[in-house]
C-alpha cells in the first residue's frame, strides 16, 4: 500500500546461495533507494544471511527444490510492497542509474506495467566486451503475476496475461555473473540439468528448446545443439521475442561446424523474418566477406554503422557489431581492396568508439608503416601494447619499425583513446560468448602499394587524445576540383540550384569531399521536398566523412570536434501530444551539424514530422531516452552558462509582467539552465526555486542565492509542495512527453497560480519569413515544433487557461505564453 505522502512502496526481492563476497556491492547500490529487501537464501554455507541482515533486509530460508521460479515467487510471498524490483548478488547500479530507478520509483502508481531494464554483462574471454538482456525487472505485485519456468524464469508471460504495459527505461545495471569463465560454465551445466528436466516436463516447448541448444552452444556441444535449433524455430512463433537470437545462435553454430553454406542459408531465413536484425545482419556481412562477395558485405556493414539503434528486446546483444566491430571489418575490407585511406578512417573511427580494441590499433600500425608513417605506426602500436591480447603483436611491429621489443618496449596501461572517445564493447569477426565460435579476424593482407585519396579521406589530428598525428598522404584532387567547388556555391547563393546540384553530384562521383558533397546535395534534395533522398545524402555525409562537423558548423561551435563515426538510439515517435493522430508526413530532413551546438549523443540526422491531425511538429525518428539523458548530461553550450546585464534585464521583464498578476510567493524555475531568469525573479521578491537536471549549471544557479533542485520536471518528487508561479522557458520543445509535463505543472500550482511557457512557433511570423533558414530545425535537442493554437489547446485540455500571448524578447523565434490554472478568477 502507499506510504503516507502517496508514495507507491516499493520491495526488491533476492535469492542467493553463498554471495556473501557480492552481497555488498549490489546492496550498497540500491537498498536506500526501495522500502524493503527481502533475500531468499537457499542454503548458503557462508555468511550471505549475516551480510543481507546488515543492510536491513528480511531474511528468508527456502529450501531449494531446483526451481528457481518458485524460490522467486517465495520473495515475492514475504514482500509487503506495491511494487517488486528484483535484482541478483552479481548486479549493482551506478551513481547514474541510482537517479534514474530514484526517479521512477518516485512516479509509480497503480498502472499494471512491466518496467524493461537493460542488464550489461561483461565476458572474460573477450576483455571490454559488452553484451546486454532487456529484461523486466519491475513489476506490480498482485496475486496474478508470479514467475514461471524452473529456469531461465519468466515474469512477462503472467504480466501479459494482466494486460500490462511493458515500458522500456533508460535503467542498465552492470551483471558480473560472466565475468569468471570457471562460474559461467558450472551455471551451464547447471542450467543444463535444470531444462533437460522441464523438456520432459514441457514436451515440445519453444522457449524450453530454445534454451536448451542455448546452453549446449555455450558449452562447445554444438552437433547436439544444431539437433534441437530446427525443432525450436518449428515450435517457436513468428513474432517472439526470442526469435532473433535463435536464428543467431543457429548460424554461428552451423559456421563453427564448418558448414557455411547451411550458415547463410539460416541467416537469410532469419533477416527474412527480422529484416532489422542487426546481429543477423553482422553475421551474413561476415559470411558474404569469407565467400568472396567483399561488395555485399560492405553494404551490409554500412547499413549497420549509420542505420538507427534497435527497438527490439534484446537477448545478448553487443552494441559494438554496429560499431566498431563492423568499421574494423569495414576496414580491412577497405583495405584488401586497396582502398587505405578509407580503411584509416574506419579504423580510426573503430579506436575512437572502443580504445580497448586492438585488431583496430594493429590495422593502423600496419597501414601506417606500409606508407612509411613510422611516427604514427610507432603511436598506434603503443596503443595496441595496452589493450587485452596486444603485447606479442606490439612487440613483433616494434621489430619491424626498428626499436626493439621487450619488457622495456611495453606500456601496460590503458589505452588512450583517439579524439574523441564514444563507445565500448570489443569483438571482430566472430564474436564468442561463452564457448562456441571464436573470433575469426583474417590474417593481414600484404601491404598494397602506396595510394592517397582526394581531400578529407583521411582523419586530421585535432589535438585530442593520443590518436597518430599523421594520416595518409592524399592524392592530387580532381583537376579544377576546388573551383568546381567555389563555382557551385556562388550558383546556390544565386538560386540557381540546378546548376549548383550538377557540379555538386560530379564532384561526389570524383570522390571529393564527399561529405561535404553528401550534405549540399542533402540540403537541395530537402529543399525540393525530396526527403527520402535527403535522408539518404545526409545519412551518406556523416558516415563518409566522420569529422563533417568541422566542416559544416559555425565557427567556434563546440561540437566542431564531433566524430559521428558511432551507432545512435532512436525510437519512433509516438501519437501526436496536442491531438492524439498518428497519421503524419515528412516535411524536413536536416542536418544538426550546423547548428551551433549538437550534442554528441544524438543522431545528427534529423527528420521533422507534421501531424495531419492539427499541425503540430515532432521529430520522427527521435532520440531515445538514453540518447537524451545523455545528451542532458553532457557539457551544455557556452551561452546557456554565460550571462550579463542585458540577459538578466530581458529575464527581469518577464518576471515582473507576471508579478503584476501574482506579486511575490513561492516560484519554481523548470529548466533553470544558467540562473538568470531564477536571479531575475529573486530580485523582484520571489521565494525561488531552482529545478535543473544537468550538474553543469550547479554552481551558475547557485550564484543566484536561490534553491537549487537536482532532477526533472516529469521525475522530481515534489512532495506536494505548490507554488504561485512555474517558469517552463525553453523546456516543452524538449520533453518526450510535453502534455504529461504540462500536467505535471498545473499540479503544481496553486489556484490561481501562472504558468509561464516559451517556446519556438513553429507557425508564427518569423519562422514563415525564414522558412527552411530557421535555426531551430536543426536543435538536435529539441523533440516538437508547438503552433500557438496547438500548445493553447494543450495547455487548456489539461486545466490552464491561456490568459497572455507575445513574441519572445529573449529568443528569436520563440512565442510566450501565460496561462491561469483553470477555475481561478482572470485577473487584469
Amino acid at each position: 500500500m502507499a506510504d503516507a505522502t502517496g508514495r507507491r512502496r516499493v520491495s526488491l526481492t533476492m535469492i542467493v546461495r553463498d554471495e556473501e563476497r557480492d552481497l555488498p556491492r549490489c546492496l550498497g547500490s540500491v537498498a536506500d533507494l526501495v522500502d524493503e529487501v527481502v533475500v531468499v537464501d537457499t542454503g548458503s554455507a557462508d555468511r550471505s544471511r549475516q551480510v543481507a541482515a546488515g543492510f536491513g533486509a528480511r531474511v528468508v530460508e527456502f529450501s531449494w527444490v531446483d526451481h528457481f521460479a518458485e524460490a522467486r515467487n517465495a520473495a515475492i510471498d514475504h514482500a509487503t510492497g506495491d511494487w517488486i524490483l528484483w535484482l541478483d548478488a552479481d548486479d549493482r547500479l551506478d551513481e547514474p542509474n541510482r537517479d534514474r530507478l530514484r526517479s521512477l520509483i518516485a512516479r509509480l502508481g497503480d498502472e499494471p506495467a512491466g518496467y524493461l531494464m537493460r542488464q550489461v554483462n561483461s565476458v572474460a574471454e573477450a576483455p571490454g566486451e559488452r553484451v546486454v538482456f532487456d529484461r523486466v525487472h519491475l513489476f506490480p505485485r498482485r496475486p496474478e503475476v508470479r514467475w514461471e519456468r524452473r529456469v531461465h524464469e519468466q515474469i512477462l508471460p503472467s504480466l501479459e496475461r494482466l494486460g500490462a504495459r511493458v515500458i522500456a527505461t533508460d535503467i542498465a545495471f552492470e551483471h558480473e555473473g560472466y565475468r569468471d569463465p570457471a562460474t559461467h560454465r558450472r551455471k551451464a551445466e547447471r542450467n543444463l540439468r535444470l531444462l533437460e528436466r522441464e523438456r520432459s516436463e514441457r514436451p515440445g516447448d519453444g522457449f524450453t528448446l530454445f534454451n536448451l541448444a542455448w546452453t549446449l552452444h555455450v558449452l562447445g556441444r554444438l552437433d547436439e545443439a544444431m539437433a534441437i535449433w530446427p525443432e525450436a524455430r518449428a515450435r517457436s512463433t513468428p513474432t517472439i521475442s526470442y526469435l532473433r537470437k535463435l536464428y543467431s545462435l543457429w548460424a554461428r553454430d552451423a559456421h563453427a561446424l564448418g558448414r557455411p553454406d547451411e550458415a547463410l542459408a539460416i541467416c537469410r531465413e532469419g533477416r527474412a523474418a527480422l529484416p532489422d536484425d542487426d546481429e543477423l545482419t553482422f553475421l551474413e556481412a561476415l559470411l558474404l566477406r569469407e565467400r568472396g562477395d567483399p561488395s555485399g558485405a560492405e553494404t551490409l556493414l554500412n547499413r549497420l554503422i549509420s542505420g538507427p539503434a534497435p527497438s527490439y528486446l534484446t537477448a545478448g546483444y553487443n552494441p559494438g557489431i554496429r560499431g566498431h566491430r563492423a568499421r574494423h571489418n569495414l576496414a580491412e575490407i577497405c583495405r584488401e581492396r586497396g582502398r587505405d585511406a578509407d580503411a584509416e578512417t574506419h579504423w580510426r573511427a573503430a579506436s575512437a568508439e572502443a580504445p580497448h580494441f586492438g585488431p583496430s590499433w594493429r590495422g593502423l600500425a600496419e597501414l601506417y608503416l606500409a606508407h612509411g608513417f613510422h611516427d604514427a605506426a610507432r603511436q598506434a602500436t603503443d596503443q595496441l601494447a595496452r589493450c587485452p591480447g596486444g603485447a606479442d603483436a606490439a612487440e613483433d611491429l616494434r621489430r619491424r619499425l626498428g626499436d626493439g621489443a621487450g619488457p622495456g618496449a611495453r606500456d601496460d596501461g590503458p589505452p588512450s583513446p583517439p579524439p574523441p572517445p564514444m563507445r565500448a564493447g570489443p569483438g571482430a569477426g566472430w564474436a564468442r560468448v561463452g564457448s562456441g565460435p571464436k573470433e575469426a579476424t583474417p590474417a593481414p593482407s600484404p601491404p598494397p602499394a602506396p595510394r592517397a585519396r582526394g581531400a578529407g579521406g583521411g582523419m586530421a589530428e585535432t589535438g585530442v587524445g593520443t590518436a597518430p598525428a599523421a594520416s595518409l598522404r592524399a592524392i592530387p584532387d580532381p583537376p579544377g576540383a576546388a573551383e568546381s567547388l567555389a563555382r557551385a556555391d556562388r550558383e546556390l547563393a544565386a538560386g540557381r540550384v540546378e546548376e549548383a546540384e550538377a557540379i555538386y553530384r560530379e564532384l561526389l562521383d570524383e570522390g571529393y569531399l564527399e561529405g561535404l558533397m553528401a550534405y549540399r546535395l542533402g540540403t537541395i534534395a530537402d529543399a525540393r521536398g525530396d526527403f527520402d533522398e535527403a535522408t539518404r545524402l545526409h545519412r551518406l555525409a556523416v558516415v563518409a566523412d566522420p569529422g563533417l562537423a568541422a566542416r559544416v558548423a559555425p565557427e567556434g561551435a563546440p561540437h566542431r570536434l564531433a566524430v559521428t563515426a558511432r551507432a545512435y538510439r532512436a525510437e519512433p515517435a509516438p501519437a501526436c501530444p496536442v491531438c492524439g493522430a498518428s497519421d503524419r508526413e515528412t516535411i524536413r530532413v536536416v542536418n544538426c551539424l550546423a547548428a551551433d551546438s549538437t550534442p554528441t549523443a544524438i543522431d545528427p540526422v534529423r527528420r521533422w514530422a507534421r501531424c495531419l491531425g492539427c499541425g503540430h511538429g515532432m521529430a520522427d525518428p527521435r532520440p531515445t531516452p538514453a540518447a537524451l539523458a545523455e545528451a542532458l548530461a553532457s557539457p551544455p553550450p557556452p551561452h546557456l552558462v554565460t550571462w550579463n546585464y542585458e540577459s538578466l534585464r530581458k529575464a527581469s521583464a518577464v518576471v515582473h509582467r507576471l508579478r503584476s498578476r501574482r506579486p511575490g510567493g513561492r516560484l519554481l524555475d523548470v529548466g533553470a539552465a544558467g540562473g538568470v531568469m531564477a536571479g531575475a525573479a529573486a530580485e523582484l521578491g520571489f521565494e525561488v526555486s531552482a529545478l535543473e537536471v544537468n550538474p553543469a549549471f550547479e554552481e551558475s544557479i547557485r550564484r543566484f542565492g536561490v534553491e537549487l533542485l537536482r532532477g526533472d520536471l516529469l521525475g522530481f518528487p515534489f512532495g506536494g509542495r505548490r507554488f504561485e508561479v512555474v517558469l517552463l522557458g525553453d523546456v516543452i520543445e524538449h520533453l518526450p512527453d510535453p502534455r504529461r509535463g504540462l500536467e505535471v505543472v498545473a499540479s503544481l500550482l496553486e489556484p490561481g497560480g501562472l504558468a509561464w511557457v516559451s517556446t519556438p512557433n513553429r507557425d508564427g511570423a518569423w519562422a514563415r519569413a525564414l522558412g527552411p533558414r530557421d535555426p531551430m530545425w536543426r536543435v538536435a535537442e529539441h523533440l516538437h515544433f508547438f503552433t500557438r493554437s496547438g500548445l493553447h489547446r494543450l495547455m487548456a485540455e489539461v486545466g490552464l487557461a491561456p490568459v497572455d500571448y507575445r513574441l519572445s524578447g529573449r529568443y528569436l523565434g520563440c512565442g510566450e505564453t501565460t496561462a491561469e490554472r483553470a477555475g481561478a478568477v482572470p485577473s487584469g
